[in-house]
């Protein structure tokens, strides 16, 4: 157990108000030296950050020491859109991004225009697009890093931990075409697609490969071909046809493998287009799944049984690490240093390994679901939530 325990006789008042002035010494004394190392930090990186960057950094490292100010209202707009930025929690409203510490600080408020606004982020990056509109801008905790506007509609985005960004849109003389930008705003590779639509996208941990979900149909069946390129050459490293499954979601992995998940099963593939596994949903319905560097977590209804669901852990070779059955009706799920899934009696906690290790009540019409190290965030429309896991 983490918890602070307390044992003994208590004492008498004169030895009460000396261990507390000791207390807030120590406290004042921490502070001091927390003001001063993010000082240190913020000088030895003067040159690359602006003042205002300069004041949040201090901001923002104090935060982190605080306690918890969650749940918050957003100071504008509704919710449309969340992502773990590094270890803060980045909202995206119908008017503005919001960044959040694990505490609740808010350090950031940045005004947008885009009218179906969306996120994807890695490490400390973050791609905020219109989806199925024209514009798409990088973020990082600090500022914005660069925005573009492109020639048609964006249909998906990704992006890196390094800020490699990559972008699907429609086309008047192809089908689809995709495009890779630096963290800078430069491009650094241009597809035209004239076989299908690119329904997702996904950039390789080093940000040299990308992958494309490409839909099309063949004999009457649906048709999914995965097409990884090298941002080096125009010509595709490989192409991996599933005819008859519908790929809808693209995730590196940290091995350098890809989770191709779809309607019927999630294949996991290498970065030359080998097949390295499949797991075949067998009939079962998908209602959720999450996929990242460590792996994928699939969550199916479990047929004939109303309230009840199956979580299926995949590693990142694509076998089953674990499996549950669980007696409520999962929505959602997230994972990071433990697993959280939301049902219809609220927030349920399981291990790696898919262990029940707790459970609580949410409140609201919940919108998304986030784990950020141990802990968890829900959204509702107008507030952010916390729950610390364990």
């Amino acid at each position: 157990m983490n918890d602070r325990k307390v044992c003994g006789a208590p004492k008498d008042n004169v030895t009460r108000l000396s261990v507390k002035k000791k207390h807030h010494t120590g406290l004042r004394l921490l502070a001091l030296v927390c003001l001063a190392a993010a000082g240190l930090a913020v000088w030895l990186n003067w040159g690359s950050i602006s003042p205002s960057s300069a004041v949040i950094a201090i901001q923002a490292f104090l935060g982190e020491f605080g306690d918890s100010k969650f749940p918050v209202s957003y100071s504008q707009g509704s919710f449309r859109d969340a992502a773990a930025l590094g270890g803060d929690v980045a909202v995206v409203t119908d008017s503005s991004l919001l960044i959040y510490t694990d505490t609740g600080l808010q350090i950031a408020e940045r005004r947008h225009s885009l009218s179906n606004p969306r996120i994807a982020a890695s490490g400390g990056r973050a791609v905020i697009y219109d989806e199925q509109g024209k514009s798409l801008r990088l973020e990082s905790r600090f500022s914005e890093l660069f925005s573009t506007t492109l020639d048609y509609p964006i249909t998906a985005a990704s992006v890196n931990s390094t800020g490699t960004v990559a972008a699907a849109t429609s086309s008047q003389d192809y089908l689809s075409e995709l495009t890779v930008f630096s963290h800078t705003g430069s491009q650094l590779f241009k597809w035209y697609c004239s076989t299908g639509r690119i329904l997702s996208v996904a950039v390789s941990p080093d940000g040299q490969q990308v992958a494309a979900s490409v839909i099309s149909s063949e004999n009457g069946s649906i048709k999914s071909s995965v097409a990884i390129y090298s941002l080096s050459q125009q010509t595709p490293v490989a192409q991996t046809d599933l005819t008859g499954t519908l790929i809808f979601s693209l995730c590196y992995q940290s091995n350098g493998n890809i989770a191709a998940l779809g309607d019927n099963l999630t294949a996991i593939l290498g970065s030359d287009g080998s097949r390295k596994a499949t797991y075949d949903y067998s009939g079962k319905t998908l209602r959720c799944f999450c996929a990242g560097l460590s792996g994928t977590l699939l969550v199916f209804s479990r047929y004939g049984v109303g309230q009840e669901s199956t979580l299926v852990s995949l590693g990142e070779g694509g076998a089953v690490a674990a499996q549950a059955n669980v007696k409520d009706n999962i929505k959602y799920i997230a994972y990071d240093d433990g697993v959280t899934a939301l049902g219809s009696t609220g927030l349920k906690f399981f291990t790696s390994k898919l262990a029940p290790s707790g459970s609580t009540a949410a409140a609201g019409d919940i919108l998304k679901l986030l784990c950020i190290r141990s802990n968890a965030f829900y959204f509702t429309p107008a507030t952010a939530y916390q729950h610390k896991i364990g």
